[in-house]
């Protein structure tokens, strides 16, 4: 009698199991759709918003990626003075229209000041990246996204059919309005 008890059971949870993965997939969503919604970010707010944080320079040779070899990234400690359980290490670059910020990102230390009179460019990269990696700065950013990479069915003969490490996916990264809040503060003054 309990044979056919248990046997009924699990066909119950395992049809349920069968359900549920059915249900968990997801179909894409229109553009249309995204323009409608938010998109929330590694920052934990909608793609788009304003946002003071605190991050650390991380030069991206420590990470021991090959994505991230000779830039520079900054570690989110803290957004609108809120820490975050897990910091993420995120790309960035600077507002073209900003004067206020000097941030080294995805240029080679040398542009910042080494000498190239024949002294080593290692020991002149460690030497200049003294001044900054490792130190937290609190910045005025906004967090954007979009979709980049390879494609995965590229059709045979294409030369980028066999490049790895570079599928076709969306990410984040940071644009960096100012060195801090009263920066901003400070220009909208001055207009």
């Amino acid at each position: 009698m309990k044979a056919p008890y248990l046997l009924a059971i699990g066909l119950l949870v395992f049809s349920g199991s069968l359900l549920a993965q059915n249900e968990s997939v997801e179909t894409p969503i229109t553009l249309e759709e995204l323009h409608r919604r938010n998109v929330m970010g590694r920052l934990g707010l909608p793609l788009g918003t304003v946002a003071t944080i605190d991050a650390v320079i991380t030069s991206g040779n420590e990470t021991r990626a090959k994505a991230y070899q000779g830039l520079y990234l900054l570690t989110v400690t803290h957004v609108n003075g809120q820490p975050l359980e897990k910091p993420p290490l995120m790309r960035f670059v600077v507002d073209s229209l900003s004067s206020t910020v000097n941030l080294p990102h995805d240029k080679p230390p040398l542009l910042f000041g080494a000498n190239q009179d024949g002294e080593n460019p290692a020991a002149n990269r460690k030497e200049i990246e003294k001044e900054y990696v490792g130190k937290t700065h609190r910045l005025v950013v906004y967090e954007e996204g979009g979709y980049a990479g390879i494609p995965d069915n590229l059709p045979k003969g294409v030369p980028l059919a066999g490049a790895a490490g570079f599928g076709f996916r969306f990410s984040t990264s940071l644009t960096v309005l100012a060195e801090s809040a009263t920066d901003i503060q400070n220009h909208v003054k001055k207009r």
